[in-house]
């Protein structure tokens, strides 16, 4: 049994790979878009809607490539935690799959923050954005209050245990 289990892992490889795609997408995607805000950019500014525009889609940018770069993490670190280890840069550790939600979570907030910044870029000023304002707040706070809850649990099991010399 022991040994069915531990082939099994290799099924991880599924996941490995979807994510590494996707990152590759979000990669290609940003790409995209830089090409599209270049063209914006060279055609001309002519107006202050124009101007923050092309200033939400520059931090659109920035949030594919920070929901490429979460997805590459999540990809290696599934392969780390399942398959093998793999030699990452210094800063780039992955010790738990507390650690791929905390980063995945920590995109969601920005990816969410991001999507209501765009929302009120192209506010006409006379839809509600209230609504979805404290949506978007409630997930960002459910969250928030998920990761620290999980954090407070784990620590509190460890300080719970005895001491190993005793």
């Amino acid at each position: 049994m022991a040994r069915i289990l531990s082939g099994a892992r290799f099924a991880v490889l599924l996941g490995v790979v979807a994510c590494g795609l996707g990152a590759l997408l979000c990669f290609v995607g940003a790409l995209a878009q830089l090409v599209l805000v270049g063209v914006a950019f060279v055609t001309g500014l002519d107006t202050a809607q124009e101007i923050k525009k092309f200033a939400v889609n520059e931090v659109f940018l920035a949030d594919i490539t920070l929901i490429a770069t979460a997805l590459f993490l999540v990809a290696v670190g599934l392969y780390e935690l399942f398959i093998s280890k793999i030699d990452l840069p210094v800063g780039v550790t992955v010790t738990s799959l507390d650690d791929l939600k905390d980063k995945l979570i920590g995109v969601i907030v920005v990816a969410l923050a991001v999507s209501f910044l765009a929302q009120i870029a192209d506010w006409d000023g006379k839809t509600d954005l209230l609504a979805y304002g404290v949506s978007v707040a409630l997930v960002i706070l459910a969250l928030g209050a998920f990761s620290f809850l999980r954090r407070a649990g784990n620590s509190s099991d460890h300080d719970d245990r005895e001491p190993s010399g005793t």
